[in-house]
């Protein structure tokens, strides 16, 4: 066999198979970016509808931000998205190939900075199952209008591999603040409005691709007028709305005469729909009120609203989940002095505290013709990128009609992700106000998504994910399948998508670094990369993992022989190991598996192997010590945590996600189950 010399960055540019799966993996590092550009920083001269007052740099977890749409204040609403300006991160991206079908962007305006949909997916745990999301319905309301908004949507989707969302096949639709499809605002072009409702569609695109959208423009972003759209929001069918969006829920600039923001409360209470609102991206007590009371964002602030924070995500090779998350140091909330204390929060505040729950805040990549120049992408965050997102996870639990507001994320602490370090948002007393912590805190609430199970997700269970199916292959971010047919195919944000692959596969693997390996029926070993397309690595193998020798590291790569002898390749060429086996699986962190052939199931300790159980015809790691194998005569797929545990009745093939180690299982019948 010739040697494998493959190295990191040839995992990064890999140009296969990241489709929408749960889980995570470490990403690539480097890369640079082109920044959006909004209004300056003077204000919009001549602006008619929206205010017309400077936009403000903020420092945002050390670096600078410029805001996108003007401050709040007046009775007027400011958009809560913000861009980077220097000393931001340049988020390295996923794979440009692997996560799109199809895209007409030459190289150099394609988004190689800010975070894709995969990102989210990976960070977030979120579910890939083609039927999650369907028939969910998520509302944007958003102020003044934007004429590109379909056509920039079509841009995006089209370039991550999105199902198409138009009018015409009745996934989007615009309407104005009376609900209809025609007479709409005043273009908010030049106020940053229009940059909003794209970072608005283009977020629950990413979060939850199989949703309908519904884009509610409002005459104007005076928080009389947002009210307006808001009760029209509900009107829709919608099952969630989300309103990037906010002002001071006591305005001090508010002119005599002006209702108060109780006024508009009632336009954001509508049960049986989940609505989401931005704490902004000022930090904590803008208004400098005295403690315990120091005021709170509108209307994030209203205990019907799940108000939503932010943090910075980063990706690590240090822990099994691939990303670090802090607090991001801009998240808006704070203590009411309008609302009472819901029942379902405690603590200092005498009344309601937000943020209740975050979501990545530095950063999508987000595609505006209007307002970006440079060929379109740039990339937008703030908490205007976390509130649709956290849109998208309630539609995604597919149950938004039974949830009451934020008080059921409160009910999962552990489904979500506690973000406890991060840089302060403000001064406040007692610290938790505003600094991030174990548990509670102002600036994360509760946390961030880890699956959807906070936001109304169903139990684990076993999901059809497709029929015809013989072999599989599953890293966290890619599967495969070998059809009975010979067909190779991937699953790629709800499609499948045929994949070309010398001979007839017989087994498939998938490295942690996106590389696939295949062995033909005929023996012959081969593996991919994007400068040299499938390269043959000799003959002759009968089966194939990939995993890595440690976090961060390139493949380490193991085959069995014809005859049951077991190989390594590490980089340095191929090494004889002791032993002998059937079938051999690897995790990302280093765990290799194998079944022998008399059934045994047996664990690489470094030097040798430790049998753990008997009899079983196909096995599956993922990390920690966690395996899955198929039952000897293929009637029952069991479970290693320490001791194996029988979890189905049936499956013929197996491959598990190292990271979060769902099993892939093919059944008797040829049907691709997960369990998830």
């Amino acid at each position: 066999m010739t040697t494998i010399a493959m190295n990191r960055s040839m995992r990064c540019g890999a140009l296969f198979g990241a489709g929408l799966l749960v889980a995570l993996l470490a990403g690539c590092s480097g890369g640079g970016g082109r920044h959006s550009v909004v209004p300056s920083a003077g204000g919009v001269p001549g602006a008619t509808g929206p205010a017309a007052g400077a936009r403000k740099t903020l420092t945002i977890n050390g670096a600078s931000y410029q805001q996108v749409c003007a401050p709040p204040g007046g009775g007027r609403a400011s958009c809560a998205a913000v861009v980077p300006l220097s000393g931001a991160p340049v988020h390295a991206t996923r794979s440009a190939n692997g996560v799109r079908r199809t895209s007409s962007l030459p190289a150099d305006t394609a988004p190689n900075f800010g975070y894709w949909p995969i990102d989210l997916v990976s960070a977030y745990g979120l579910p890939f199952d083609p039927a999650v999301g369907a028939g969910m319905t998520i509302a944007i309301v958003d102020a003044f209008d934007s004429p590109t908004v379909e056509a920039d949507l079509a841009v995006y989707r089209a370039f991550f591999g999105l199902p198409p969302c138009t009018t015409q096949n009745g996934c989007f639709k615009k309407v104005n603040a009376r609900g209809q499809q025609r007479n709409y605002p005043t273009s908010g072009a030049g106020t940053g409005w229009t940059l909003e409702e794209a970072l608005d569609v283009e977020a629950v695109s990413a979060t939850c691709p199989n949703c309908k959208i519904v884009l509610v423009e409002s005459n104007s972003d005076f928080f009389s007028d947002l009210a307006v759209a808001e009760n029209t929001a509900a009107s829709t069918g919608a099952q969630a709305i989300s309103n990037s969006y906010y002002g001071p829920e006591v305005d001090p600039f508010a002119s005599p005469g002006d209702p108060p923001m109780t006024a508009f409360a009632p336009a954001y209470r509508h049960p049986g729909i989940v609505i989401t609102a931005a704490t902004g991206d000022f930090g904590f007590d803008e208004l400098q009120l005295a403690p315990p009371d120091a005021g709170a964002p509108f209307p994030a602030g209203i205990p019907d609203v799940v108000a939503v924070g932010g943090t910075q995500l980063g990706f690590s090779t240090s822990n099994a989940r691939g990303w670090d998350e802090i607090a991001w140091s801009g998240s808006g909330g704070g203590c009411s002095v309008l609302f009472d204390k819901p029942s379902w929060q405690s603590g200092a505040c005498r009344h309601r505290l937000s943020s209740d729950v975050s979501a990545t805040a530095d950063g999508l990549a987000v595609y505006d013709s209007a307002d970006i120049p440079a060929g379109g992408w740039g990339v937008v965050g703030g908490t205007s990128a976390s509130t649709p997102i956290i849109a998208g996870l309630f539609a995604l639990g597919g149950n938004p009609s039974s949830m009451t507001g934020a008080a059921s994320v409160y009910a999962h602490p552990h489904a979500l992700n506690d973000i406890t370090q991060g840089p302060a948002t403000g001064t406040c007393t007692p610290v938790y106000f505003c600094t991030a912590g174990p548990g509670y805190d102002g600036p994360t609430g509760m946390g961030t998504p880890n699956g959807t199970r906070a936001f109304g997700g169903t139990a684990t269970q076993w999901r059809s994910l497709a029929k015809s199916a013989v072999e599989v292959a599953v890293n966290d971010t890619a599967l495969w399948v070998v059809n009975d047919d010979g067909r190779v195919l991937r699953y790629a944000f709800g499609s499948w998508l045929p994949v070309s692959v010398p001979g007839r596969p017989a087994r498939l693997a998938l490295s942690p670094n996106g590389a696939p390996y295949a062995v033909t029926r005929e023996g012959k070993l081969w593996t991919y990369d994007p400068s040299n397309g499938w390269t043959s690595l000799g003959c002759c193998a009968s089966d194939i993992a990939a995993g890595s020798a440690f976090p961060g590291a390139g493949d380490d790569v193991w085959v069995v022989t014809p005859a049951g002898g077991i190989l390594e390749n590490n980089g340095g060429g191929w090494v004889a190991q002791p032993g002998s086996a059937q079938r051999i699986a690897a995790s990302a962190d280093g765990g290799i598996w194998i079944v022998d052939r008399r059934g045994n199931a047996s664990q690489w300790s470094g030097s040798g192997w430790t049998v753990t159980g008997c009899c079983f015809s196909d096995i599956g790691a993922a990390d920690g010590n966690v395996a899955y194998a198929i039952g000897a005569e293929r009637e029952s797929v069991w479970r290693f945590a320490g001791s194996w545990s029988r979890v189905r009745a049936s499956g013929t093939a197996i491959a598990v996600t190292p990271a979060r180690a769902v099993p892939f299982v093919v059944d008797d019948g040829e049907a691709l189950l997960f369990y998830d």
